[in-house]
């Protein structure tokens, strides 16, 4: 097993072996709204389904129109979610 990692500026994805699966996601965005953000799952017992199953994006309601006549997207919501 090696590294595997692709780059594009300052963006990345890697995948690194491990002993466990797991996944972790780190974003940084200057909306004060989002910010700098980090999570981090082991993928073990059913955690798939409670973690990331039940995750959806989030856009800015301003980028919602273009989305939508490009395709991108079927619908938009302004509901922030619970946590």
């Amino acid at each position: 097993m090696r590294d595997i990692e692709l780059r594009e500026g300052d963006k990345f994805i890697a995948v690194y072996p491990a002993d466990v699966y797991s996944v972790s996601y780190s974003i940084k965005l200057s909306s004060s709204l989002i910010g700098k953000q980090s999570f981090c799952v082991k993928l073990t017992n059913g955690s798939y389904l409670k973690e990331i199953a039940p995750a959806r994006t989030f856009g800015f309601l301003h980028e919602a129109d273009a989305l939508r006549q490009q395709g991108l997207i079927r619908g938009a919501s302004t509901r922030m979610p619970s946590c």
